[in-house]
This record gives structure tokens, sequence and C-alpha cells, in this order.
């Protein structure tokens, strides 16, 4: 849930993971050198240390930096995917609610 990994051609950021930590991660350093610095420009320093990716990006708040960087790096073949299923299952429960 927290941490930075690399995973083939793809970066794993837990939703636990401190903004901080995302600042300081090489791995982000190197391959995502524009995310890595949004965290400089979030809250302060005990807001930085101590607040999550996930609850940024869960908050929705629109002066927040990380849900429009996660935007524009969202592979569009993945939420296709993600929709797909999402989809798919509504159909199914709504076939099981009609019998």
């Amino acid at each position: 849930m927290s941490g930075v990994e690399q995973k083939g051609r793809s970066i794993v950021i837990g939703a636990m993971t401190r903004h901080a930590d995302a600042a300081n991660s090489p791995i982000l350093q190197q391959a995502l050198p524009g995310l890595a610095a949004v965290p400089d420009s979030i809250g302060d320093p005990q807001v930085r240390n101590r607040g999550t990716i996930g609850g940024s990006i869960a908050n929705n708040d629109p002066n927040a930096d990380y849900p429009a960087a996660v935007l524009g790096l969202v592979d569009s073949e993945a939420v296709a995917q993600l929709a797909g299923e999402v989809r798919g299952r509504l159909e199914r429960a709504r076939a099981a609610l009609a019998k």
C-alpha cells in the first residue's frame, strides 16, 4: 500500500505513499521527474511528511496537484479496460436483480 516500485514498464505508487517519499523516490525522479516534483508545491512540510498520494487523489481537490498530474499519466488502455470491467459488473448485477 505504500512505496514506489517499478514493475516491468509500469510504475506502481501505493495509495499510502507519503508526499515526501514520492518526492525522494529515485524511481520517480528518474522515470517521471515531473511527478516527483509535485510534492514540493503541496502544503507545508507537515502535510508533505504526513499526507499521502491516495488521500490527495481521493480528496479530489481541484486546487491539488496530484489529480491533474495523475490524469495526465493515465494509460488510456488501462482506463478502458477498467471501465469495461465495471460496466460488465453493473450489467451482471442488473441481470441478477431482474430475475
